[in-house]
């Protein structure tokens, strides 16, 4: 051990700061403040603790920044093609090709026949039992035109002339109900003179299909009917041929009700029969009404 006396430091005593007039309060928030040289060490001390506090966050966060991201990134849409168009495998009810007919062309300056009017018209559906009608502008050579004629599906049938420009083929048996009917006529048919058809004359049409009605009026099922309601029937196609009213006489009328009502029926136009009764229809009652009619 050491034989140097031993020396104590005498404390020093610090005079209290005093608050700064006119501003209360003041001395007792620097009643604990220390002293002039040593707050700024103080102050240093802080601010450095700060700086390594932001300095640690700054490493962490470019920590996190480099880490690598091991999670599984959200799955992208990938773009994908239109899809192409692909063909139709033909049906029971597709349509059946057209007729090919060759074509010739014919010397400038020629005035060739032309059909000026066909039955049926465009866009109107053949009776089963009907016959295709072809009006020429003049007078045919009717061999060449019965030779020159062509339908498709093959359906056999006689040929006459209503005039010598009308031409009109019957089938032996009915057409098949709602089938589509290919006609043709080539250029070798000629008129009279000798001239061709300049071009070959096609058309296609469609039959007839069952008589069916599309919508009655009131309609079936209807309740609180007004009595005096007149019965309407809508068929979708022609039931009877197109008349005036005064020769409708003769027409059917297969229209009846169970119970009987008296009335009278009358066709509007070849689809549409309507029925009005003689009397306003008793309340409380159900009829039923039956079309006894086949297309």
């Amino acid at each position: 051990m050491s034989n140097r006396p031993s020396t104590m430091r005498k404390p020093v005593s610090r005079p209290s700061p005093q608050p700064s007039p006119g501003i209360p309060g003041e001395g007792v928030a620097r009643s604990t403040a220390l002293e002039p040289s040593t707050a700024p060490a103080r102050r240093n001390l802080v601010s450095s603790r700060n700086a390594s506090l932001v300095g640690m966050v700054l490493i962490l966060l470019s920590g996190v920044a480099c880490r690598p991201d091991t999670s599984t990134p959200p799955s992208v849409p990938t773009a994908t093609t239109a899809p192409t168009a692909t063909a139709i495998p033909p049906t029971a009810t597709a349509l059946p090709p057209r007729l090919n007919v060759p074509y010739t062309p014919e010397p400038a300056g020629s005035v060739a026949p032309v059909v000026i009017q066909r039955t049926p018209e465009t866009g109107e559906r053949l009776n089963p039992n009907g016959s295709i009608e072809l009006v020429f502008d003049r007078p045919m050579n009717q061999a060449s035109v019965e030779a020159a004629f062509t339908v498709q599906p093959a359906v056999k049938g006689s040929v006459s002339w209503s005039d010598t420009r009308t031409f009109v083929f019957k089938p032996s048996q009915a057409f098949p109900r709602n089938a589509v009917i290919d006609v043709a006529l080539t250029q070798a048919a000629s008129a009279s003179d000798g001239a061709s058809l300049r071009q070959p004359y096609q058309f296609r049409f469609a039959t007839q299909g069952n008589l069916e009605v599309g919508q009655t009026i009131p309609a079936d099922g209807a309740q609180d009917v007004d009595p005096e309601t007149v019965v309407t029937m809508l068929f979708n196609h022609p039931v009877i041929p197109l008349t005036t009213l005064n020769e409708q006489a003769g027409l059917p009328q297969p229209l009846t009700f169970d119970p009987p009502i008296d009335g009278k029926a009358e066709w509007l136009n070849t689809s549409v029969l309507v029925f009005r009764p003689t009397h306003p229809l008793p309340g409380g009652a159900t009829f039923t009404g039956d079309f006894g009619a086949r297309g």
